[in-house]
């Protein structure tokens, strides 16, 4: 079926073709899809051959229907705020690898990677925290903008893991916070953070009860082997632990603010406990659902993973969330929003604010009611957007 030709096909009619004083505007990405986006050579591609595709805005003038143009999308953005302090070095029974090369097979292994299996249906970036700076408290830093997941955004982001040490403590209110400035241009409802952490965010300014400190959470022991426990509060100023034990008090509070802070900007976060958090699982509960994440009334809302299977499994979890939006970005502002179209599974869905598509702005489109339901649902699998024919409307 070739664009508009047994839909569309009513030129001058239903539909009327674009008028020389609202001409098409030059083609973009004209063998662009919802489903690949840009390919690793950088220009835009079909899932299916040229000859095989069943919507090609650039045969629309030959097929003698409208001129139009279909436009690239950009995919949404998963960005991962990923937990590199010391404690992801350790191994987990019955695993023999560690937490850490647990996390970069899950994400990005050749094979098995979650993200790497949806490919350029996702963008990537991601951060590390704490910094390299040697400092055990530094906040986290971008070590990969956002990014199209091509097959060499996931080579990449999987050398950065595979050369980085993990070291330092788990500043966690900071490196979120650092987030705002850097996410909150991007629209809302394209961009989520993946916080992935072992454990309960500290490197906090306040001091704290043995009941919140980690010390005393995970069984540490003092130097002369004494057990910390309470009533001792391995936090207290008093107590040496390497001089500043305060800073392994749980900062719960500051991070939660900080996480609400950037959900409040349009960036939801889901929280991933990596094997070895369920000593925190209040902890984490609490932030996932400041971070906007409502997966149930009952159990966690959190993602608790105990080995491999299950962090691959939280994690595929998280990715279908992840892709399943209903607001579509495109890759370039349209100037002319009265002759664009929107086609579900190859069907034209008409503009109309209670089951159709809105705009958001000139290049953001807002799917709605059942056409919105449907993705939530699983039952789409295209979505494309064109210009250059009068928009139907409900």
């Amino acid at each position: 079926m070739r664009f508009f030709s047994a839909v569309l096909a009513l030129c001058g009619a239903a539909i009327g073709c674009s008028s020389s004083a609202h001409p098409p505007p030059p083609l973009f990405g004209a063998d662009t899809s919802f489903d690949v986006g840009p390919t690793d050579s950088g220009t835009s591609a079909f899932d299916v051959a040229r000859d095989s595709a069943t919507f090609n805005c650039a045969d629309g003038i030959d097929a003698g229907v409208c001129a139009c143009t279909e436009l690239g999308q950009t995919p949404p953005a998963l960005y991962i705020l990923l937990d590199k302090s010391g404690s992801m070095e350790q191994i987990v029974a019955p695993s023999t690898v560690s937490k850490w090369d647990q996390v970069r097979r899950a994400l990005f292994d050749s094979t098995n990677g979650v993200l790497r299996k949806l490919g350029s249906r996702l963008s990537v970036g991601m951060a590390l925290f704490p910094s390299g700076s040697g400092a055990a408290c530094a906040p986290g830093v971008q070590v990969f903008p956002i990014g199209v997941g091509l097959s060499s955004t996931y080579d990449t982001l999987a050398s950065i893991l595979s050369s980085t040490k993990p070291a330092g403590s788990t500043p966690t209110a900071s490196s979120v916070s650092a987030l705002i400035p850097l996410l909150k241009s991007r629209k809302a409802g394209t961009t989520f953070v993946l916080l992935a952490t072992d454990g309960a965010p500290n490197c906090g300014t306040t001091a704290c009860s043995a009941e919140q400190c980690q010390y005393d959470i995970d069984g540490a022991k003092l130097s002369d082997g004494t057990l910390c426990a309470p009533p001792l509060n391995c936090c207290d100023q008093t107590v040496v632990m390497g001089g500043d034990g305060w800073k392994a008090c749980n900062d719960e509070g500051a991070t939660r603010k900080a996480v609400a802070a950037l959900a409040a900007a349009g960036i939801n976060t889901f929280v991933l406990g990596i094997p070895g958090t369920e000593r925190y699982a209040t902890t984490l509960d609490d932030l996932a659902l400041a971070g906007g994440e409502a997966q149930a009334t009952a159990g966690p809302r959190y993602y608790a993973a105990t080995d491999g299977p299950s962090l691959e499994a939280a994690l595929s979890a998280i990715a279908a969330k992840v892709i399943d939006t209903c607001v579509i970005a495109l890759e370039t502002d349209v100037t002319d929003p009265g002759i664009t179209n929107v086609l579900v599974d190859g069907t034209l869905v008409p503009k109309d604010d209670v089951s159709g598509w809105s705009w958001l702005d000139s290049s953001h489109i807002q799917l709605n009611g059942t056409t919105c339901d449907n993705v939530h649902a699983g039952r789409v699998s295209r979505i494309q957007v064109a210009v250059g024919c009068k928009t139907i409307e409900r």
